[in-house]
This record gives structure tokens, sequence and C-alpha cells, in this order.
């Protein structure tokens, strides 16, 4: 048996990030909880370190010695699928995954001295100057990013250099200690003597490792698996933090506070385990029958799956409403229910969740967190810069509801890899100073690939005239041709707004039919 010892790595934060997606890099419930998500400054502060190059502390990682006969035990053992526990560095590992999905939305503006972050605030979500960091770093969305830069007025040259910059931050590497060889007997004493050189751990750290490998086998032979199967079905913004909260609480759902899966048997971890999996996948399925949606495009977290997935997984399919959940979901989209203080609003919807009626305190919890007894969105939520992932999913919430067709074959719009996003009013319409103009939620409609390609730069006034009523319904897009022209244009897209609310506010209401004090 090779000596204990302590090896010192680096690895990019990408790489970093996804091993705790997956599963591979083990953090959550396993260690103490997330405390970052009360203090979203602090996110920003960790964003912009990164960007300026400033040093962080190395990530403390254990390899636990048992992996070796847990892998020789398997009849078909998975190659690469070695687990490893992070000790210390957890808070940072989730900020930057939760910055990355945009469920911390920080945001940068690229025209200040140096460029500048903060945490998005209703002032950064109406100036156009402020661009989430999500958006940035994904390689999709930097297209449009890019195109907002380059026609926004200012020093673009400069905006550009420092968005390039920040998308260096995912090949930042950062210095990982990782404890090799080491037995259960022997961690403890190894990791005081870590501490003892400067390393920021606590005992109970310690001991919520050393019993958290005897769930090695559960991370590597079930988490990771299912994980990867529901990313290659197109839901990666699911992560390994939202099936663990899921499995905790099907472990014990009628417990008053939560319980860490640290603390709960492999029994109680196994049987949770088959109903985490199987409320996921009806879950989905909820999603792709109700919404038409097949993948994460613009579902922008997958905090918004776990209560879906709680509700199908703690009930039997006759207790299950699917409309209602959509619903929820629309509205909890739509509201950017997890945006802000992420764990706290989970923690408070997961006990709706153990309610007589989980809709009603789910609702109850929209209201108090909007401050409004008002679930509806009103048109101004429409306004935003494309960007904004809640508001283009509500467009989209908004089109499906009127039964959106394809501009020229007809056929369903489903959110799928030959749908593209459509400027209504094409961005060469605009003036070179303007452009970052059409890069706006009531610009944008959803039609196939072909469609688009076809219609390249053609004016609204000549190809909107060539289509029915009901398609230009179907749209939410207004029907008065006098307001189809560029000189029309705000007006156009005061008047869709409008349509989008009103559509966007009649799914849910359809949804939730019967229920009181929706508006």
């Amino acid at each position: 048996m090779p000596d204990p010892e302590l090896r010192i790595e680096h690895a990019p934060i990408e790489s970093i990030v996804q091993s705790f997606r997956s599963g591979k890099l083990a953090v959550p419930e396993f260690q103490r909880d997330y405390q970052w998500g009360a203090q979203k400054k602090r996110a920003a502060k960790l964003v912009d370190s990164l960007y300026r190059k400033f040093p962080v502390s190395a990530l403390l990682v254990w390899e636990p010695d048992s992996q070796d006969h847990v892998v020789a035990r398997r009849k078909h053992p998975r190659p690469n699928a070695s687990t490893r526990w992070l000790i210390d560095g957890q808070q940072r590992v989730i900020t930057l995954s939760n910055v990355i999905d945009g469920t911390v939305d920080v945001v940068f503006n690229p025209w200040e001295n140096e460029g500048e972050f903060q945490v998005a605030s209703a002032a950064t979500r109406k100036d156009v100057r402020w661009v989430q960091v999500s958006s940035i770093l994904d390689d999709d969305d930097f297209v449009a990013v890019r195109r907002l830069v380059d026609n926004t007025a200012g020093d673009n040259r400069a905006a550009l250099r420092r968005l390039d910059r920040l998308r260096g931050l995912l090949r930042y590497e950062v210095p990982v200690v990782v404890m090799v060889g080491h037995g259960l007997p022997d961690a403890v004493e190894a990791f005081r003597r870590i501490n003892g050189l400067g390393v920021r751990l606590k005992k109970a750290d310690l001991e919520s490792a050393a019993v958290a490998a005897k769930h090695v086998d559960f991370v590597r032979g079930q988490v990771i698996p299912a994980l990867e199967r529901f990313h290659r079905e197109g839901f990666e913004r699911l992560a390994v933090t939202h099936m663990f909260r899921i499995c905790a609480f099907l472990a014990r759902p009628d417990a008053r506070n939560r319980t860490p899966l640290h603390e709960m048997t492999s029994a109680e971890i196994k049987d949770a385990w088959k109903r985490t999996i199987k409320g996921i996948e009806m879950a989905l399925n909820i999603l792709r029958s109700e919404l038409g949606l097949i993948d994460m495009n613009v579902l922008w977290s997958g905090a918004l799956l776990v209560v879906p997935a709680v509700l199908c997984g703690s009930s039997s399919p006759r207790q299950l409403n699917a409309k209602e959940i959509a619903a929820w979901v629309a509205l909890a989209a739509g509201h950017h229910r997890y945006s802000g203080s992420a764990e706290t609003a989970m923690d408070q919807d997961l006990k709706a969740c153990r309610g007589a009626d989980p809709i009603r305190g789910l609702l109850k919890n929209l209201r108090s967190g909007n401050k409004s007894t008002d679930l509806k969105l009103n048109a101004d939520a429409f306004s935003a810069a494309l960007t904004d992932k809640g508001a283009l999913f509500s467009l989209y919430v908004a089109i499906h509801h009127r039964g959106a067709r394809d501009l020229f074959t007809k056929g369903t719009i489903k959110l799928q890899k030959q749908v593209d996003r459509h400027h209504i009013f094409p961005r060469a319409s605009f003036d070179a100073g303007e452009r970052a103009a059409s890069d706006i939620v009531p610009n944008i409609t959803f039609i196939s690939h072909g469609s688009n390609q076809s219609l390249s730069d053609d004016a609204p006034e000549r190809y909107l005239a060539r289509l029915s009523a009901a398609t230009l319904r179907s749209h939410c897009i207004p029907s008065d041709p006098k307001l189809w022209t560029p000189a029309s244009r705000d007006a156009f897209f005061k008047a869709r707004r409008q349509l989008l609310a009103s559509a966007f506010n009649e799914f849910f209401k359809a949804g939730l039919v019967g229920r009181k004090k929706l508006s």
C-alpha cells in the first residue's frame, strides 16, 4: 500500500464546476450548509477577484482510500468515476456554479473603468450596460452580448476587451490540495496538520467527511450516472445539489427541519433515491407535455426543477395536477424566484411542500417574495434584454399558450435544436448606434431555423402582411399594420408587451383554475 501523501494540483474553474455539478466532487449535503446565499455581495466580490487575477486560497480535497475496494466489488466499474470530497472551499465552488448558471445573478458593466460587478437589481435590469455574467460565460448567449456591446454608445473596443477578459475566468486555475492514500483512522490527524499550516478547517467538516465515506458508492454508482443521463437529455442545469435537496426531502418528508444526507442511513437514502429519480422523470414529463420544453435552453435554473420533482416524488399520480405544477414553474421563473437568496427561498418552498395544499403554500411564498398579493406579470416584465432568461422564458410561455405556429410551415413551435430566436424587426433595420435596442424580449419570437434563414433581414411590414390573423395572434404580434414600420417600433413593442403579459397571465390562471386570489 503506497504511503499517504499530499498532492498539489491546479484545476481550471470550468473543470471544478463541471466536477461539482456531475457529483464527482461531492460537497453539498455531506458538508455544512451553503452560507453565501444570504450574502450575495460576496459572490460579486469573488467574481471580481478572479477577473482581476487576484489569488484565491486552495481547495482542500480528500480522496478516501476506501474507493479502491469499492471499485473492486463493482461488477461493472465505471472508468474515471472516482469521487472526491471537498472539505474546504465548498462556499466558493457552489457560488461559482450558481453564478455561471445564473442562479446567483451577478452582472458586469464593461463600460466602467476596468469593469464593475454587482448583484442584479431592478436598476441594473433596466440599464443595458449591465450584462449577466452567466450570459457572458455562455457561448451561445455571448453572441447576443457581443452584438449588444457593439451597438451601445461608449468605448466599445475597451468594453469588448473586458468581456473577453471576463470569459477567461473559466480558465483561471485554482490550487487544489489533495489528500491521497489516507484511511479514515488517520484522516482527522492529517487534516489537523494541514490546518496548522493555515488551511481554515473546522472539526465538524472533518467529522462530516468521515461520515460521508459511507456514501461513496451511492454517489459514484447512483448519482453520477443519473445526472449524466439527465444532462444528455438536455437538462444540463440540473446539478448534484438539486438532486441532493430532492433526495433529502423525500427521505424524511414529514420532518419539520431539513436533515442533511450525511446524518441518514444508507437504507434511508437508497429508498429515497428511487423516489428522487421517479420524481425528476415525472417533473420533466410535465414540462414536456404542458410547456413543450425538451431542454433547459430558456429554463434558467435547475433550482426550478426541485419543487416539481419533490411533489412528483412524494405524491401518487392521482394527487398530482400537472397544470398547476406547470403554472407554478412559469410563475417562479417569471418572478425570478431563485435569483436572490436562493437557499432561503428553497427552504421556504420545500416547507410549503410538506403542507396539506402545497401549491397554495408555494403561491403564498411567491406573493411574500414579491411583497405583493398580485401574481400577475405586468407588461414591464417583458421589456428586458435577451440576457434576462426569466423574461425570455415568460415570452415562450406566452406564445406557447397561444399555440405558436411556425410563420411558414405552420408547424407547432417547441423549443428544440431547429428552433431559432427570431428578431421581428431585423437588427439591420436599426441604426448602428441603436442596435442594442433590437436585442430585447418584445422584439423576439421563436420560429423554425429554416423560416428564420428564409426571412433574413426582411422588413416586418412586408412579411407580417403575408401571415394570417391566427398566426400573428399565436405569436402575440399586434395585428395593426401601422405598427409594423420602423417609425412605429416603440409603439409596436409597447403593444406586444401588453399582449405577452395578457397571454402569460391567462396561462397560469388556466392552470390554477378554481384557486382564489390569483390577481
